[in-house]
């Protein structure tokens, strides 16, 4: 079993992205002309555009994670090494990014660090993998997946922010749980749970308790993320076969297609203020970041770069 939760992941995640070889170690700058803007066109002007996105790139041959400011003008590099960091995500405060690594050896753990880069520290420690990490907004909890006592498929636990009091929520062996993220009010988790292709997404009490569907169509729905005024859930679903990106009601209602086009598109995250939301798609070749609407128009490229990019999330501050 040995990284086998971490491949499971990318092959979800970033279909068709190879891994390289590769190392360094440090923080690093930008990489200045290998990266591009793709501007700001449409109404999402970029002076209207606040906070920064965190990302996951391949350009250096490993998983690392990168920061962008909102108009894709400004990147820098926030990891580097010959291991793998993948899935980040923001505090609500903006100060601080969880996600995963495994730069310890074994499968992936959850780590945390300054936005900056600085002063990462380990949260688990086991012979399993921990991934997908999301905190609350208040920023006192975070929601994961783990392997820990499952058997091989993960299921969803949470503990606090330093790492310590960890609880299991959901209990299904038989079914992989995964990609959870905390509703907007801090008492709700929502969730994938299934494989790969059939995955659908579930809500829970924070205390594991009322347990509901959110989605039963055919194909996959997996990524939520929740509208800062918690009253929409946009993710990713391949229902009418390819992945794009779909925003419904909390309750599951209310489901609409953001985007329409002939690529695979993934990984969707609001913006601070609901008007935007960022994705991963192909439709350049590669896997890219693009930025949107919150309704779905002016699509626009974020971030042009070597490699793959993906796991995009948009600080709430």
């Amino acid at each position: 079993m040995q990284r086998r939760q971490f491949f499971n992941f990318m092959v979800l995640t970033v279909l068709g992205m190879a891994f390289f070889t590769g190392c360094g170690s440090g923080f690093q700058p930008g990489i200045g002309g290998l990266w591009g803007s793709g501007g700001s066109g449409g109404s999402g002007a970029s002076s209207a555009l606040t906070g920064q996105v965190v990302f996951v790139n391949s350009s250096t041959g490993r998983y690392h994670l990168y920061l962008t400011t909102a108009d894709g003008k400004t990147v820098s590099r926030l990891t580097d090494g010959d291991w793998h960091d993948y899935r980040p995500a923001f505090s609500a405060d903006g100060k601080k990014i969880a996600f995963a690594s495994t730069r310890d050896g074994g499968d992936g753990q959850l780590y945390v660090m300054s936005a900056d880069g600085s002063s990462p520290t380990r949260l688990t420690n086991g012979p399993w993998s921990d991934s997908g990490p999301s905190f609350s907004p208040d920023g006192k909890k975070i929601v994961f997946e783990s392997s820990r006592d499952t058997g091989g498929a993960p299921q969803i636990y949470m503990m606090n922010a330093d790492g310590s009091g960890v609880a299991r929520l959901t209990t299904n062996g038989a079914l992989r749980d995964f990609n959870p993220v905390f509703a907007s009010d801090g008492k709700v988790i929502v969730f994938a749970r299934g494989e790969a292709e059939s995955a659908q997404l579930h809500a829970i009490r924070t205390d594991g308790t009322g347990l509901i569907a959110l989605t039963s169509s055919a194909g996959a729905n997996k990524n939520p993320s929740f509208s800062p005024d918690g009253r929409k859930i946009v993710f990713e679903s391949s229902r009418l076969g390819s992945y794009q990106i779909y925003q419904m009601n909390t309750d599951g209602s209310g489901v609409k297609r953001l985007t329409n086009d002939a690529f695979q598109d993934y990984n969707p995250s609001f913006s601070p203020d609901g008007k935007y939301i960022v994705f991963m798609s192909a439709q350049t070749g590669g896997f890219q970041l693009f930025r949107m609407d919150s309704d779905g128009a002016n699509t626009t490229l974020l971030v042009a770069a070597p490699g793959n990019s993906s796991d995009p999330r948009w600080a709430v501050k």
